[in-house]
This record gives structure tokens, sequence and C-alpha cells, in this order.
């Protein structure tokens, strides 16, 4: 069977009703994970991730880079708890800090 034969006989979706769905389900996620509601910064970073990469043309950052300096025994239990869940240690410092704003 062709692809254009598989496309005429899909079913028509209802993208509005798909993303209202998906959006309601992020905002329950999101109260439940930060205990907070739109317009806390905590939330807010659940729900509108900020974009990785280069910025367009003419528009500037959101993120500032800084540098952190962490003690040897800080940084090694950090490096552990990370390499237990399988994440990169810069992420783990990011939801560790998102986590703290949010108290």
């Amino acid at each position: 069977m062709k692809l254009t034969d598989t496309m005429k006989k899909a079913k028509a979706v209802d993208f509005a009703q798909v993303d209202a769905a998906f959006d309601a389900a992020l905002d329950r996620l999101a109260r439940k994970v930060t205990g907070r509601g739109p317009g806390h910064p905590a939330y807010e970073a659940v729900v509108n991730p900020p974009k990785r990469g280069r910025p367009p043309k003419g528009t500037k950052r959101t993120s500032v880079l800084t540098n952190v300096r962490l003690p040897v025994p800080v940084m090694t239990a950090l490096r552990t708890k990370a390499a237990k869940r399988h994440l990169p240690v810069a992420a783990a410092i990011r939801e560790a800090v998102v986590a703290w704003s949010a108290m």
C-alpha cells in the first residue's frame, strides 16, 4: 500500500482538541511537580522550558551563563546522583536550582 493511499484512509484528527488535552495534562503535571501555579518561575520552567541552542538573529537570550565553584565532596556526590539518574551533571544542577527556587 502506498503512503498516499494510507493518508487518504487515515482518520481525521482535531488538532485543537489534542492541543487542549496536552495543555491540560501539562498544567496538571507542572502544578503537581512544583506545587505552584502560573506566574511562578518553577511552574513556567516546566510549562515553557527554555529553548536550547543559538537564539535567532535579533533576539536575546533569556538565560544567564554562570560559573559555580563547589567543594569536592559536593561535586562527587552530585556526579554520583546524576549518573544514577542517567543525567548530565549540568542538567542535575539546573534541576536542583529550579527545585530550590520553588521553595
